[in-house]
């Protein structure tokens, strides 16, 4: 309350109280007024005492949060029509750190620049492939699920075993692991690419015989941008299937979370959160791409 509101509903109060004692009515309005301005003075320490403690405690557990970044990639993290961040992962996250009681800051951020900021420190975890060849950067909390790598080829090529890839011509978005053997494999003619808009239109035209990646996305992303049409999904070569972890930056403070992190991961995929999450976002068609 305003100090001039307290002054004026105090006064009114007294006159009220005071009116039927016109004629022998001693009141000292100087001392009252001083009275009431310590009161006052007092009343408004006290509030901003409060308001001091409470912004002391929201700083303390803001920095007490974790900072998580999301890839930026549909349907792993994106903004939805309404412009708000939502994806498999984002969502898995807010399931964790709900379930966790653990405060977790989400932003999305482009892959690459997500493991330069693992590296650097400037955030803590993310949801990504397990990858051997990184574990200096980071600690592998969790395993979320694993996915299924593949070829998928075009509508006119057809895929036996891995022999007939040295044959075709492969697209595959730039910074993908696949797995040793083809990440590795000098035989191949693989094509980086900058997105799968750019692979949608290459399979259309006819400059790519196959894509490669995970099959669930590449199913998503294909549909996304009308290159579905071009390939052969049951032809498709599995190469193996890597793990999504839930992994945190060595250079975290956050190592004390780990197993609250781990037993909330736990928890939400024996009760099946995970898999909902996949549904709302692949629909049911990624269980069979996955198998």
């Amino acid at each position: 309350m305003h100090l001039g509101h307290l002054i004026i509903e105090n006064f009114i109060i007294i006159i009220l109280n005071r009116a039927d004692n016109d004629a022998g009515l001693i009141f000292n309005m100087e001392v009252y007024m001083n009275r009431l301005l310590l009161r006052c003075f007092i009343t408004a320490k006290s509030y901003l005492i409060i308001i001091c403690l409470l912004l002391f405690s929201s700083l303390s557990y803001a920095g007490n949060c974790m900072s998580f970044r999301v890839i930026k990639n549909a349907p792993i993290g994106y903004l939805n029509d309404q412009g708000v961040p939502t994806g498999t992962h984002w969502d898995y996250l807010q399931a964790i750190s709900e379930r966790s009681g653990l405060c977790i800051n989400l932003k999305l951020l482009p892959y690459a620049r997500l493991w330069r900021s693992l590296e650097t420190g400037t955030i803590d975890g993310a949801i990504i492939f397990r990858s051997d060849d990184r574990q200096h950067i980071v600690n592998y909390v969790s395993k979320i699920r694993s996915l299924k790598t593949v070829v998928i080829p075009s509508n006119n090529v057809k895929l036996t075993d891995y022999r007939d890839l040295t044959k075709i011509i492969i697209g595959k978005t730039r910074g993908t692991r696949l797995n040793d053997t083809f990440d590795m494999d000098k035989n191949l003619n693989v094509i980086s690419l900058n997105g799968y808009k750019q692979a949608a239109g290459m399979l259309g035209a006819g400059r790519l015989d196959a894509i490669a990646g995970s099959g669930v996305v590449l199913t998503y992303q294909l549909n996304l941008y009308g290159g579905i049409e071009n390939v052969n999904i049951a032809g498709r070569l599995v190469l193996g299937s890597r793990e999504q972890w839930l992994q945190l930056s060595k250079t975290s403070p956050h190592q004390d979370k780990i197993p609250l992190l781990q037993q909330a991961i736990t928890e939400l995929s024996e009760e099946g959160v995970f898999d909902k999450i996949m549904d709302k976002h692949y629909g049911d068609s990624w269980r069979i791409v996955n198998q």
